[in-house]
């Protein structure tokens, strides 16, 4: 009978200890899917990181083609306002083949004479006024602390700089395309 107790305890420790150790290997196991499933767990987080940059790289890029389209339309609108401006000049106050009389076509010559002068002579005025305007300011300078000489002197330098460069710009610009 004793042997019978001791099997009957061997057989159960060897039955716990089986237990025991099937336990611990299953810990282990679980601990290797866990480490496992971390990796994957921390690869999926970079795989969203790198999906989320290329996103963001397509978002910019969906910007600057949108503002590339943006900068394309005002230009666009600035042309075609440069057109209309040209077309302007252009206009005509006598409508060709319409017949007036001898006084409204002269009259009407004068006008269109009067319009097509405005900008040269504005721009050949502008141009001598700022250069009296320097020339004066150097001669008013010469008793002047040399630092609001200097600022005097550079406005004016810088005025007719603008106003030369406006006017020969526009002239050229406005110049018919040959073809």
């Amino acid at each position: 009978m004793l042997s019978s107790l001791l099997s009957i305890a061997s057989g159960g420790a060897t039955g716990l200890l089986g237990s025991l150790f099937s336990r611990f290997f299953d810990f282990l196991s679980i601990k290797e899917k866990n480490k496992l499933q971390v990796k994957v767990n921390q690869f999926e987080l970079l795989k969203m990181d790198k999906e989320k940059e290329f996103l963001q790289m397509e978002i910019d890029k969906d910007v600057v083609v949108a503002k590339t389209e943006a900068n394309a339309k005002m230009e666009i609108a600035a042309t075609e306002a440069l057109a209309q401006s040209y077309q302007a000049d252009k206009a005509a106050y006598i409508p060709e083949g319409t017949k007036l009389g001898p006084f409204s076509t002269f009259m009407l010559v004068i006008v269109d004479f009067t319009r097509g002068l405005i900008r040269p002579a504005l721009t050949i005025y502008l141009c001598i006024l700022a250069t009296f305007i320097y020339i004066q300011s150097k001669e008013m300078a010469q008793g002047m602390d040399v630092a609001k000489a200097g600022i005097i002197v550079e406005t004016c330098i810088n005025s007719l700089l603008y106003l030369t460069a406006t006017s020969v710009t526009w002239w050229f610009g406005s110049r018919p395309k040959k073809n």
